[in-house]
């Protein structure tokens, strides 16, 4: 997404000639890297502060890692909003669409991958390992199951005379 955010900040009316100065230009490059780099790390930040409320079978990894490095933060007195910590916790974070993300690395193979280290995020599986909802995300998913099994379990909700599901 960093080419968006440049597009959006350098005002380009469109984003392939954001592009052209990303691969053309060296300099440029690198601060679109930077930037990038940036924003992961502003990802990290929030997703480990909301991290109690995120879903996904990859949250309970991040929480426990959050709650052993924070314990490592205070004995050695570091900063606990270095990005370093933040990429400890999170070393390896793609973002799959809005509010899920993919945790793993590029030795790792999870449900969507055909090949270690590659991923197809279209084939993001809610039940792979690296999966990671942030909180808005997890509390939607958690809402639309909700609903569901009420229409399914409720008389009359959806096809008036149909048994309910049980």
């Amino acid at each position: 997404g960093a080419s968006e955010v440049l597009y959006t900040v350098l005002g380009h009316a469109d984003i392939d000639v954001t592009l052209g100065y990303m691969l053309s230009d060296p300099e440029f490059r690198q601060d679109a890297d930077r930037v990038r780099q940036e924003v992961k790390d502003v990802r990290r930040k929030q997703i480990i502060e909301e991290a109690d409320d995120c879903g996904g079978p990859a949250a309970d990894s991040v929480r426990t890692a959050r709650a052993e490095l924070a314990h490592k933060a205070m004995k050695l007195g570091a900063d606990p909003d270095d990005p370093e910590v933040f990429r400890a916790i999170l070393p390896h974070l793609e973002k799959v669409r809005d509010g899920v993300f993919c945790t793993s690395g590029p030795t790792q193979k999870g449900l969507c991958s055909k090949i270690t280290g590659k991923r197809d995020v279209g084939a993001c599986s809610a039940s792979c390992i690296f999966r990671l909802e942030v909180a808005a995300a997890a509390q939607t998913r958690k809402r639309t199951v909700e609903q569901a099994i009420h229409l399914l379990t409720t008389d009359d909700a959806i096809f008036p005379g149909a048994r309910p599901f049980y």
